[in-house]
């Protein structure tokens, strides 16, 4: 199959967004299939240093009026340039380009509908004139999870025989157990110590409800929350600033440590130093982060948060995402109770060796033969 595949999200700092673009065109590739992507990066620099300063040259970017507008009419003449005969176009960020031929959308969850005060407003009107539109021009559309399907279903109506729910993956190769002597150096650059930590990776925002795990973590008798500081790894956000007074408290006293952006090829090692993984968001379609922590072989507590639930299954502890007391009794349970701990982390490795890329592709390609055909004869078990 021929497959032109909207890459320009694929930029440092990765989001979750570019990690599956990526990924999933690199199994279509490894399918025998070819991709083309479109984008308007050159090939993102290899240096960490410089990955932040072009992410932040970008940022700024994107506050000038009209920048969106134009970056959209750029791509869309590159994508007018495309051969359109015997290729589909995919769009991995919910919004496509006009394209002659069948288009499919990935459509990650609702999270501006149902949630829209942890969105900024701009993007909230913008995905809200949007979505509607794209869903109409789409021959076919991808969900993350059995989740977002349904909320897609629930919210707009739409057909469940146009939906195919293709599970995001994990790189097995890259995210997976380490030995100490492994991770010394990545540790040692932000001075942690090997399973002495707590983690949390996503970005410094108010949807990864990350205030309940700061909490949460200060209510930990004082010689947990001093053995097993909270590393937090991730970019700041939309409406930081909120999180900033109760965060700082705990940084200068030494049991919150927040590293910042952390850059990919140091995520499975820190992973895999934790001797507990949390993530507390309130909403989410699928939930990459702790799906990577359990192939690396650490406890996680999330969310019970429904897409949340359906990635970890048994294999995680689940709390409500409004009670620190509870998230608090979890942690002290996974870093007090050795066999709890063991036998999580073996659930999680087990559960985590469900989901590849590989077959996120395969189930995608199942999406493109709908699209290419007009309609689903055969119709894909959750």
């Amino acid at each position: 199959m021929h497959i032109l595949f909207n890459t320009h999200i694929v930029r440092p700092p990765l989001t979750g967004i570019g990690r599956y673009t990526l990924e999933l065109a690199r199994a279509l590739n490894q399918l025998g299939h070819e991709v083309r992507g479109l984008t308007l990066d050159p090939l993102a620099p290899q240096d960490a240093q410089a990955q932040a300063r072009q992410a932040a040259w970008r940022k700024n970017l994107a506050r000038i009026p009209g920048a969106r507008t134009l970056q959209r009419m750029r791509l869309q003449a590159r994508l007018d340039r495309q051969p359109s005969a015997g290729w589909l176009y995919h769009e991995p960020n919910y919004i496509p380009l006009r394209f002659d031929g069948p288009t499919v959308i990935t459509v990650h969850d609702l999270a501006w509908i149902r949630h829209p005060e942890t969105h900024p407003a701009e993007r909230v009107r913008y995905l809200n004139r949007n979505v509607p539109r794209a869903l109409e021009r789409a021959d076919h559309i991808l969900t993350v999870s059995a989740f977002t399907r349904d909320e897609l279903m629930h919210v707009f109506g739409y057909p469940a025989e146009q939906i195919t729910v293709t599970p995001l993956g994990v790189d097995h190769e890259r995210y997976r157990p380490r030995t100490e002597q492994e991770c010394t150096q990545t540790l040692g650059k932000h001075r942690l110590a090997w399973k002495s930590y707590v983690l949390s990776v996503g970005t410094l925002e108010p949807r990864k409800n990350l205030r309940l795990a700061v909490e949460a973590h200060s209510l930990l008798p004082a010689h947990l929350q001093q053995e097993y500081p909270l590393v937090l790894a991730g970019a700041r956000g939309w409406h930081e600033s909120e999180f900033r007074e109760p965060l700082g408290k705990q940084v200068k006293r030494g049991s919150v440590i927040p590293l910042g952006y952390v850059p990919e090829d140091e995520l499975p090692c820190l992973y895999a130093g934790a001797s507990a993984f949390v993530y507390p968001s309130r909403y989410e379609g699928f939930g990459l982060p702790p799906l990577e922590a359990m192939a690396c072989g650490v406890p996680v507590i999330t969310s019970t948060a429904q897409a949340l639930c359906e990635v970890g299954g048994e294999a995680v502890l689940t709390v409500s995402p409004d009670h620190p007391e509870a998230l608090a009794h979890a942690l002290r349970s996974v870093l007090e109770d050795v066999d709890r701990a063991e036998s999580l982390k073996a659930l999680g490795q087990q559960r985590a060796g469900q989901f590849t890329w590989l077959t996120c592709a395969q189930t995608a390609l199942h999406g493109y033969r709908c699209a290419k055909q007009g309609s689903c004869t055969d119709r894909l078990i959750d």
